[in-house]
């Protein structure tokens, strides 16, 4: 008998929201139910978008370029950020489950904190990676609890700002202050997926404006572009 590996085998399945179909099939009218479980946007995307999209859908029986050379290059010029410092990939999630087949070896960990986004905890069980997670304070993150709770084996820290699920963000100088202390050696992974609902507060930091070479900043075109079915991260 072919065994599933014990790792695998102790994952829980994840349990999204709903479908629209499936909502459907209660017989509830459709202004009286709001989807909110995956935190889709519900004016959807821009007219702008929809067209593009529209334009190429002839050509949907070609492999798409793995690379997104187009999309790397347009989000370059927009954000004056080196070509090669951008990766594009189906959401989020991959990218995160490929930083951690990438940089982390066995003993290796990754440290973050509770009530963070569940898709790296799941990340690191399915991959069987170590993972530690300091509690929040007051559903935020602590990050003078994380900077104390670095150990030896520490090579990836996991951040969401705004945090997703409690809503709560770091402010500039909380970030700064954390990020001068952290060795060069420990690749920090800044989740930024919900950067555009915090942007306009003034004391938020623009990940982006921290280039280092052990910074990463994850962003998408799923949550305020209303392209999560696009599946661009």
């Amino acid at each position: 008998m072919v065994e599933i590996p014990r790792h695998i085998q102790t994952l829980v399945p994840y349990r999204s929201g709903r479908s629209l179909e499936d909502i459907q099939t209660l017989a509830i009218k459709p202004r009286m139910f709001a989807k909110l479980a995956s935190n889709e946007n519900p004016l959807g995307p821009s007219p702008k978008a929809m067209e593009a999209i529209r334009l190429h859908l002839d050509s949907c029986h070609i492999y798409p370029d793995p690379t997104a050379t187009k999309l790397v290059r347009k989000l370059s010029d927009f954000y004056s950020i080196s070509e090669n410092r951008i990766v594009c990939a189906h959401g989020s999630d991959a990218i995160l489950e490929y930083l951690s087949i990438s940089f982390l070896s066995q003993d290796d960990e990754i440290l973050t904190s509770d009530g963070s986004f569940i898709g790296i905890y799941v990340i690191a069980k399915k991959l069987n990676k170590l993972l530690r997670r300091v509690p929040l304070k007051q559903h935020a993150y602590d990050l003078d609890r994380i900077y104390e709770s670095i150990q030896p084996q520490t090579k990836i820290i996991y951040l969401s700002n705004p945090n997703n699920p409690s809503g709560t963000y770091f402010n500039k100088t909380q970030w700064e202050t954390f990020l001068d202390k952290i060795p060069n050696h420990i690749l920090i992974v800044l989740d930024e997926a919900y950067f555009e609902y915090a942007k306009s507060t003034d004391d938020y930091p623009n990940g982006l404006n921290y280039q280092r070479d052990n910074l990463l900043v994850l962003r998408t075109f799923s949550k305020a572009h209303g392209l999560a079915g696009v599946r661009v991260g």
